[in-house]
């Protein structure tokens, strides 16, 4: 078995193309831009191939530039434009020695296809639940001054999703959550979908040392992640409980709009930062927040709690979380609930001491090898069919 993986930037730290080296069944890495590990102290950027030799890997930044120029007036129509550029170079580089495409979810749409008719199977990694673009226009029509609404085309998306659930010789899903919602959305499912959850991505884990009253969001700032949300549970806190020294951090990419929002001014905006710097954030932070509204399976989460971080997050994170036991989940939009948990997090340090003990625990059964191997079983299981 030889596989090729189609995947646009970082994600998880190319973790799925290295397991796929390590194993030996490593055809190709195919994704738009990635920098040699020789460059890494130079660059400092996630999109370094550390585990993967650069030979193996084929990349075609000119799609992402190129599309980044066409959109300059439309930056909605950045996806599309960027997505036909790339499956072009994807084509052009063929199918090599591979018997198996692993494609992330909405991705490189017109390879696979082609990839199809030269006999290979297909494998999507649904990294997101299927509706995540509707939740978000519904959120920003609501908060229109915290994110302008896109203009994204939703009944295109939710063809490609229905071509895609045709296409595809299984479904890879990381959270129950997106296993039920592909089955709703279409039959042709039900026979397609694996569970495979993920793991945590950082190798290491930190050792957490937490300075009491430190609150960290990761992630792009955006409405659909609950950046407001978050805002607004600081906000309640910091007037509720002024003598604790409060200290509300993102750590991840935010837009003016929502940087310089009113209700966001008590934030600390940390903007993107290195897989380094983020293991620093990990190291000193008391309560891990993520109060999102659509996600797979968040990854961030996991690193949290391999450092032992309690976590307070939502249903919709797809996480392993139980409530009360590495954290806690509380309803989406649920500002009060929030800020609630998070208080009782930081007050109760015994409380604190007994969801890191908790947090650790579960993060020994999602660790990198734990996950490397439940792909592995669940890929092997495809290829025989």
């Amino acid at each position: 078995m030889k596989a090729i993986v189609v995947q646009m930037g970082a994600r998880r730290r190319y973790s799925i193309p290295a397991f796929l080296y390590r194993q030996g069944y490593l055809d190709a890495l195919y994704t738009d831009v990635c920098f040699p590990s020789y460059l890494k102290y130079l660059v400092r950027h996630r999109r370094v191939s550390l585990q993967i030799p650069f030979s193996k890997i084929r990349i075609a930044p000119c799609s992402f530039i190129k599309a980044k120029y066409l959109s300059r007036n439309k930056p909605e129509k950045f996806f599309e434009i960027q997505e036909d550029l790339f499956s072009k170079s994807l084509i052009n580089w063929g199918v090599c020695e591979a018997s198996i495409v692993y494609a992330m979810y909405q991705e490189g749409l017109p390879f696979l296809h082609y990839a199809k008719s030269k006999g290979l199977k297909i494998v999507v990694d649904v990294n997101s639940v299927p509706n995540l673009f509707h939740i978000e226009h519904e959120e920003q029509k609501k908060f229109s001054d915290w994110e302008a609404l896109s203009q994204i085309d939703l009944e295109k998306i939710d063809e490609r999703t229905s071509e895609t659930v045709q296409l595809a010789d299984a479904l890879f899903c990381p959270s129950e959550k997106v296993k039920k919602e592909l089955c709703q959305i279409s039959t042709n499912a039900i026979n397609k979908v694996y569970l495979v959850n993920y793991g945590c991505s950082i190798k290491n884990s930190v050792r957490n040392f937490p300075i009491t009253g430190r609150v960290l969001f990761v992630g792009l700032a955006c409405l659909r992640k609950g950046i407001h949300y978050f805002s607004k549970a600081a906000n309640l806190l910091l007037t509720q409980f002024p003598k604790i020294n409060w200290d509300f951090r993102v750590a991840g990419k935010a837009s003016d709009q929502v940087r310089y929002h009113p209700e966001a001014v008590r934030l600390r905006f940390l903007g993107h930062l290195s897989t380094k710097q983020v293991c620093e954030e990990l190291s000193r932070a008391d309560v891990f927040v993520l109060p999102t509204l659509a996600e797979g399976s968040s990854g961030a989460i996991f690193e949290a709690l391999s450092s032992g971080i309690p976590v307070v997050t939502t249903p919709s994170a797809g996480s392993v979380i139980e409530d009360g036991r590495e954290g806690y989940l509380v309803s989406e939009r649920e500002v009060e609930s929030l800020s609630k948990k998070i208080y009782d997090i930081v007050h109760d340090r015994e409380l604190r001491n007994t969801l890191s003990l908790g947090a650790l625990k579960c993060a020994e059964k999602y660790n990198q090898t734990t996950w490397e191997g439940w792909f592995k079983e669940a890929l092997l299981r495809v290829n025989k069919i």
